[in-house]
């Protein structure tokens, strides 16, 4: 455990998990956090929030030192690079390889495991995004995955894979080595994204990076529930005096511009000499300060530009400067500007992420476009009388004392814990109207459903059982559906809730909140259903006194062509049945349609219980968790749902890297059943689960590289849970083929021997940094290899080192 976690050592409501120590000099999460917990400790409640780490090994990174995870092909690429390394005797390229795959065993400590178990924290908040993939796998290993809420925080100015392997490649690590490590942090970067149950940024435009980044940000993530929390700072300090300093380095008369930063693109190192050069011709007396470590793009050498260097008093920089400069060509949310704003400098910031966040809050704060602005606003500033810069100092410096001291910052972080961790409470309403307590609450979410969604409610208002409300919400249709389920209204049991698009759980979640009934049952839009419906499900609960009623299903296609009735006969094998009755195993619920319609619930069963916000195949999670709560339920064999199944409008259908939001699903069933039932139970019911629903969606995936990643997924998720081959076999499906399994072999086998073909996201490294300077450059051999994937058509864009003619 980390000193900082000993703060307050009473019980802790919330975890934050950070294996790396604190530094309140260090940008990222390192400083992050050092700024946090100072502010926690001067909090009353600070305590409820503590920091869980885990040791770092002693021993060496060295070639199975720590057990590469073994037949997990997404590591066996970096494996494979092992063999290169000694080919060419490159002590750093084997280190970065053996260190970067040591890193993603995705495993947490025992002893951060059992912090975490005692403590029974409500929420842990990971800091990158491998961490939250180890969190996220060791909780469900544990059983807690279910009921602890994980949040991310990402403070890369990029997407983490492009800065990492950037960094890994600009400290030496060979080309092909950094490449894969792109390649292997591109899809660990989408999964723990897509795994995080709430995502935390500073503001909305530190969103932007990650936008241009990550494929499909927006898409893939766009219904997550994301808080904003903008970051504090503790005042810079100041060692040395603004006189002493500029007279040390010459700059007594010159109108001095700061930076500090690493002299990278990202941080606009590059562009701040290109401003550099006009400044210089334009004006005699304009002089550039810069802090930072060297590297990896070369050095300005000129009179009027001045490397101080690494120092652990930036402040001195800041304080000797007139303005200070932000030039990023990507921002996050650069914890200098803050820094900068404590000792009231006067602020130029390129306009680009989280730097537009401060636009307007001081008159002391300037952002740029382009050269152009940049120029304007340095001949203003060196115009302005002495008297009004000093106003502007103070007001930089006031902004920072209201809003981004550490204690500010730390209450901020406090109550948005909380919000997210706030138990869910849904209050009955008051009934009103013809029918004064309906017993059934019908809840239809519509989304663009306009040639179905009137059959639906027809089919409803002519149930045989009457003493019912039908909630219809509007989930933001745009096809014409609101007109025709307003036409409804004449009948006092339709009420319509509106809403943006928020998605399928929102919408349910929402009509939740209102129901008035005892009862609640889901109808999907462009379904319908059966006269005596709700009449035999409701009769036959109440005979069997369950809380639970399931009905067979009548599947029909988008024209209404019937095809088959599901039955599920199946039930009866795995729980012993009486009649309707079946008692509860954790193998039922694997063996009817784990969806919310063709059921009637007990409305107390969600007094607890909300859809998952920000998922695709949000009905799973909750189908187990209510199925689970129940010691048995009614099930009828009657088809009384009539299902429509559209091919045209099937999730699975685009065989985009959504599907594999269902690895989430996985892990979060898993827990559930390892809780109540224990770890083995949990990898025989997982069996069969796993190879199922990949298989439901991977028969649709035909682009090869999503493809490839979920093999990589599957066989990853398979081996983490400890599901081995003849478990797979063993538990299943009929209809699922041992074609299906090969098929999966083969693309995991692929992994070992041929190349990643994600091209689309190939990052030329060589084109982001410069390599004059490296301390050890890419060798002939593993050049030649790279150079031969090019030649035999592998890359679909320039490899590193290669130029393109």
């Amino acid at each position: 455990m980390n000193e900082v976690s000993l703060l307050n050592k009473k019980k802790a409501k919330f975890g934050i998990y950070f294996d790396w120590p604190l530094n309140s000099r260090s940008g990222g999460p390192t400083g992050y956090l050092s700024t946090l917990f100072e502010g926690l400790s001067t909090l009353f409640n600070g305590a409820e929030v503590e920091l869980i780490s885990q040791p770092k090994p002693s021993q060496e990174y060295l070639p199975g030192a720590w057990g590469l995870p073994d037949g997990v092909p997404l590591f066996s690429e970096i494996n494979n690079l092992y063999k290169y390394a000694a080919l060419v005797e490159n002590n750093k390229t084997l280190e970065e390889a053996a260190y970067f795959a040591e890193m993603d065993q995705f495993r947490l400590s025992d002893d951060a495991v059992k912090e975490i178990k005692k403590q029974s924290y409500e929420a842990i908040h990971a800091h990158t995004t491998v961490d939250l993939l180890k969190l996220h796998f060791s909780l469900t290993r544990e059983g807690r995955r279910h009921v602890t809420k994980l949040i991310l925080t990402s403070h890369c100015p990029e997407a983490p894979a492009k800065e990492w392997s950037e960094v890994a490649f600009a400290n030496g690590a060979d080309s092909q080595v950094a490449q894969k490590l792109y390649e292997v942090y591109s899809v660990l970067d989408r999964l723990a994204f897509m795994f995080a149950d709430v995502l935390i940024f500073p503001c909305p435009e530190a969103m932007e990076p990650y936008r241009g980044s990550i494929p499909d940000f927006d898409r893939l993530y766009r219904h997550k529930p994301v808080y904003f929390v903008p970051t504090g700072s503790k005042t810079m300090p100041v060692k040395a005096s603004r006189k002493d300093v500029r007279q040390t380095l010459g700059l007594s008369n010159a109108f001095v511009l700061g930076y500090i930063g690493r002299h990278n693109v990202v941080k606009g190192y590059d562009r701040l000499e290109r401003l550099a050069e006009k400044l210089f011709k334009k004006y005699d007396n304009v002089s550039i300060l810069v802090g930072g470590k060297a590297g990896p793009l070369p050095t300005v050498e000129h009179p009027k530009w001045i490397e101080y260097g690494w120092t652990t008093t930036p402040g001195d920089i800041v304080n000797a400067a007139d303005v200070f400069v932000v030039p990023n060509q990507a921002t996050y949310f650069d914890l200098i500007v803050l820094e900068a704003l404590s000792l009231g400098a006067i602020l130029i910031l390129s306009r680009t992420g989280g730097n537009r966040y401060f636009e307007g809050q001081s008159s002391g704060i300037f952002l740029f476009s382009d050269d152009d602005e940049f120029m304007a606003i340095i001949a203003h500033l060196r115009a302005m009388p002495q008297e009004k810069y000093e106003a502007l100092k103070q007001q930089n410096k006031e902004l920072f004392e209201k809003n981004y001291t550490e204690q500010v910052f730390a209450q901020r972080y406090l109550n948005v814990l909380k919000e997210i961790t706030a138990p869910l409470k849904r209050v009955k309403k008051a009934a009103t109207g013809q029918y004064a307590s309906p017993k059934v609450s019908i809840i239809v979410p519509v989304y663009n459903v306009a040639p179905y969604v009137g059959q639906c409610i027809r089919s409803i208002l002519a149930q045989s059982y009457t003493n019912f409300e039908l909630l219809i919400v509007d989930d933001g249709s745009t096809d014409g559906s609101s007109g025709i389920i307003e036409a409804f209204l004449t009948d006092s049991r339709v009420q319509i809730l509106t809403q943006t698009n928020k998605g399928l759980s929102a919408a349910r979640n929402y009509a939740l909140e209102k129901a008035r009934g005892e009862w609640v049952s889901f109808i999907d839009g462009d379904d319908y259903l059966d006269p005596d419906f709700l009449k035999t499900l409701l009769d036959t609960c109440e005979k069997d006194k369950t809380e639970v009623a399931v009905c067979a299903i009548n599947e029909f296609d988008a024209e209404g062509t019937h095809y088959q009735d599901t039955i599920h006969d199946e039930i009866k094998f795995y729980g012993q049945a009486s009649g309707s009755l079946i008692n509860m195993s954790p193998f039922i619920p694997v063996t009817f349609y784990p969806s919310a319609w063709n059921k009637l619930y007990k409305r107390s069963l969600f007094d607890t219980i909300q859809y998952p916000v920000g998922f695709l195949y949000e009905d799973h999670p909750v189908h187990w968790e209510i199925m689970l709560r129940t010691e048995r339920f009614s099930y009828i064999r009657r088809p009384l749902y009539f299902h429509r199944t559209d091919e045209k409008s099937r999730i699975s259908r685009g065989g985009d890297r959504r599907n594999f939001e269902i690895f989430y699903i996985i892990s979060y069933i898993y827990s559930l059943v390892c809780k109540d039932y224990g770890y083995y139970t949990a990898k025989h019911v997982i069996a069969q689960i796993l190879q199922r629903l990949v298989w439901e969606r991977s028969w649709s995936i035909v682009d090869p590289a999503i493809k490839h990643e979920m093999s990589w997924l599957f066989e990853i998720h398979r081996k983490l849970l400890e599901v081995c081959e003849s478990e797979l076999t063993g538990n299943r499906d009929w209809f699922i083929t041992s074609d299906f399994l090969d098929e999966q072999h083969k693309y995991r086998s692929k992994l070992v021997h041929e190349k990643h073909p994600s091209d689309r996201y190939h990052y030329p490294l060589r084109n982001r940094v410069s390599v004059t300077n490296r301390t050890a450059g890419p060798s002939a051999a593993v050049e030649s290899l790279v150079h031969a994937d090019w030649d035999a058509g592998l890359w679909s864009s320039t490899p590193p080192g290669r130029v393109q003619s």
